[in-house]
């Protein structure tokens, strides 16, 4: 999928996802869960802890 398609199906700014790709802007929680959804991740824990990571803000004993 190009960055321009998953700007479009996020309803975000094609430079959001450049600068989120290339590191220039810090990814939000909501912005990993949305981006899991789109990319078709379907494992729960997977993207639970990816949003943790996101979010830095994990509960006790969670995968980092």
């Amino acid at each position: 999928m190009k960055s321009a398609e998953a700007a479009a199906l996020l309803m975000v700014s094609h430079p959001k996802i450049s600068l989120l790709e290339n590191g220039h802007r810090r990814i939000s929680p909501r912005d990993v869960r949305d981006l899991c959804r789109i990319y078709g991740v379907q494992d729960q824990q997977v993207v639970d802890a990816l949003m943790c990571v996101a979010g830095e803000s994990c509960p006790a004993g969670a995968p980092r």
